[in-house]
C-alpha cells in the first residue's frame, strides 16, 4: 500500500473521529441546554436560594373570658455570617461583655464554614442596641419571636414555658404544643458562590401559619386572688411551700391554681426544674381534713344526721 493512500486514511479516520466527537458534544449541549435546561436551572437556582426562618406566631393561651394569659412579642437575636467578618478576633473580643460569653466560644462559631450562624437568640433590648452599635460587618440582628406574660408569674405553673426554638416544654405549653405551635416560613433570596448578597437577586417569602389559641377555664380574678392568698400564707405561716386549687364542682372546670414557690417564666429552661413541677397534680398529698365534708354528706345523705345534728364531744 502506497503512503498516500496510508496518510489518506489516517486523515479520513481523524476526521472521523473528530466528527464523532463533536457530535457527541454538540447532542450533550443540546441535551443540557434544551431537554435538560429547565431541570439544571432550577438547580442553580435553588443552590443560589439561602433560606432564613421566619417563626410562626405561637398561639395565645387565654382565660375564659378571652384575657390573654400568654401571648407574644417581638425580640432580636445577634447572629453572625462567617464568610463577611475581616477579623473575627477583634469581633470576638468587642461582643464577649455585651453577649456575656467567652470571646473563645463566639470566635469558634465565626470562623465556622457555614453562610450563617447563631451567637446568642433573643437578647434583652438593651443588649440589642449594644450590639448595633458597633457596627461589624457581617454581625446582624434578627427578629424573633418571644413569649410573653402579661402578668408576669401569674398562673406560671399551669401555663408552661417554651425554649428557643418555640416549642412547649413544660405546663400547657408542652400538653398543646402541636395545637400552639404554628408552621414556620421562610425568606429565600440568592447569593454568591462567595456567600455574598446577589445584586438584584430575587427574594421569595413563603409564610409560616400561625398557631392556633387555646381557651383554658381559668379565670383570671380568681387566680390573681388566690395567687395573693398563697403568698401571703406562706409568709405567715413561714411555709416551705403551698396551693390553692378553685374547682367548679358541678363541672369538674379548673377555676384557678397556685402554689408556691413560684418561678420567673423569662428564664425559661434555665429556670429550676423543681420550682417548675406542678406538685399539686404530680404529688401524692396524705388526705386530711378533706374527707370531714365527704364524711357529713354521706351521714346526710344515709339520715343518720340532718341539718340540725349538733356535733357534740364525749368527756374524756
Amino acid at each position: 500500500m502506497s503512503t498516500g493512500v496510508l496518510q489518506r486514511r489516517r486523515t479520513v479516520a481523524l476526521i472521523g473521529i473528530f466528527a464523532l466527537v463533536f457530535t457527541a458534544l454538540t447532542g450533550r449541549m443540546i441535551y443540557l441546554q434544551i431537554a435538560a435546561g429547565d431541570f439544571f436551572a432550577d438547580k442553580a437556582f435553588r443552590y443560589r436560594m439561602r433560606p432564613v426562618p421566619i417563626q410562626a406566631d405561637r398561639g395565645q393561651i387565654l382565660d375564659r373570658n378571652g384575657y390573654p394569659l400568654l401571648t407574644n412579642r417581638v425580640c432580636e437575636s445577634v447572629y453572625a455570617e462567617p464568610i463577611l467578618i475581616q477579623n473575627k478576633a477583634a469581633a470576638a473580643q468587642a461582643l464577649a461583655p455585651i453577649l456575656n460569653m467567652e470571646p473563645e466560644e463566639l470566635e469558634k462559631r465565626m470562623s465556622r464554614h457555614t453562610f450563617f450562624e447563631w451567637l446568642k437568640r433573643k437578647v434583652d433590648p438593651e443588649v440589642a442596641a449594644q450590639v448595633k452599635a458597633l457596627n461589624i460587618t457581617g454581625i446582624g440582628l434578627a427578629p424573633e419571636k418571644c413569649r410573653y406574660y402579661p402578668e408576669d408569674e401569674l398562673a406560671v405553673h399551669v401555663l408552661g414555658i417554651a425554649n428557643l426554638d418555640h416549642q412547649g416544654i413544660e405546663g400547657l405549653e408542652l400538653t398543646y404544643n402541636e395545637y400552639l405551635k404554628g408552621q414556620n416560613g421562610q425568606i429565600q433570596c440568592e447569593y454568591t458562590a462567595r456567600g455574598l448578597p446577589m445584586e438584584d437577586g430575587e427574594c421569595h417569602v413563603i409564610y409560616g401559619t400561625p398557631g392556633h389559641d387555646l381557651v383554658t377555664t381559668l379565670d383570671v380574678n380568681l387566680q390573681r386572688i388566690i395567687e395573693r392568698d398563697v403568698e401571703r400564707a406562706v409568709l405567715e405561716t413561714r411555709a416551705q411551700r403551698a396551693a390553692i386549687i378553685v374547682m367548679d364542682v358541678k363541672t369538674g372546670e379548673i377555676l384557678a391554681l397556685a402554689q408556691w414557690p413560684r418561678y420567673d417564666p423569662e428564664l425559661g429552661g434555665n429556670s429550676d426544674p423543681q420550682l417548675r413541677r406542678i406538685f399539686t397534680v404530680t404529688d401524692a398529698l396524705n388526705p386530711g381534713s378533706i374527707f370531714k365534708p365527704i364524711t357529713a354528706a354521706a351521714a346526710l345523705d344515709s339520715g343518720v344526721i340532718d341539718r340540725n345534728t349538733v356535733s357534740t364531744t364525749p368527756d374524756a
